[in-house]
């Protein structure tokens, strides 16, 4: 019987994880040029438009590292966000295997109402298009933070409804997930799916870029968080399919009636 047993015990039975290449990431509270971001705070270009006074730096949020950024202008081309190039090899890989974008990060504009395209985090594919969470508040006295997916068709920022419970305004992490075999992603929000089926924006004007962006956009809002951690991993392999399990049912049925029978003899 032991002999029997040690068949299995070389098998490793794992269908549903997919180990990820780290690509990208940020952890509090060093600044981000220090790990190997650059900074884009470009001054408008557009006929009577001021660039505004957003600002960053290093925080001790109550215990907790963490990178604020902070734009209090209304006015458009305000912006200041990090960004980190994506090279051509791992887009590839990423759109083939599937990939994910995640944030650690607190609201801390309670007095503006969602939606508040201004404090954001997104991946950018070099196709002109792009996946994007925006941060906000609610409209319930602004007790609670909003995230909202990227604009529709129409230029509509799509709402997720999410109830925080007890963490109110404290520190949440958001995952978009993407998935290769639908070529949607969805959104995770403290481990807990809260929308899916989301495909990303279209720029309606080219844009080239790949890469992974945080920080402060350049939209005539407002906003400000503090950012404990960012960060962009490709999965090594594509996920397997749902139905790959049911191939090991057998073998996992058999281990079981094993391991069962030795303890018994």
């Amino acid at each position: 019987m032991v002999r029997k047993l040690a068949l299995f015990a070389g098998i490793t039975l794992s269908p549903w994880v997919v180990s990820a290449n780290m690509i990208a990431s940020y952890v509090a509270a060093t600044d981000p040029l220090t790990q190997g971001w650059s900074l884009t705070q470009p001054s408008c270009a557009l006929p009577g438009c001021s660039p505004g006074n957003p600002v960053a730096g290093a925080v001790n949020d109550a215990g907790t590292p963490a990178w604020n950024v902070s734009d209090p202008s209304p006015q458009s081309g305000s912006l200041l966000n990090y960004h980190r190039d994506v090279a051509n090899p791992d887009v590839a890989t990423a759109q083939a295997n599937g990939w994910v974008l995640s944030a650690n990060l607190r609201v801390l504009d309670p007095l503006i109402t969602t939606p508040n395209p201004s404090v954001f985090v997104s991946y950018e594919t070099g196709t002109g298009q792009r996946f994007i969470l925006f941060f906000g508040t609610n409209n319930f006295g602004g007790a609670t933070p909003s995230v909202s997916l990227g604009f529709d068709g129409v230029d509509n920022l799509i709402p997720v409804s999410w109830d925080p419970g007890a963490g109110g305004l404290g520190y949440h992490l958001y995952e978009l997930k993407y998935d290769p075999s639908v070529q949607r992603a969805a959104l995770f929000i403290d481990g807990t799916e809260r929308i899916g089926n989301y495909e990303g924006d279209i720029f309606t004007v080219p844009h080239p870029r790949q890469a992974v962006v945080w920080g402060s956009d350049s939209s005539a809002h407002t906003g400000a968080a503090n950012y404990a951690s960012v960060s962009f991993s490709i999965n090594d392999s594509a996920a397997p399919e749902p139905g790959s399990f049911l191939l090991l049912a057998p073998v996992l049925f058999a281990t079981g009636w094993l391991r069962r029978r030795f303890r018994r003899d």
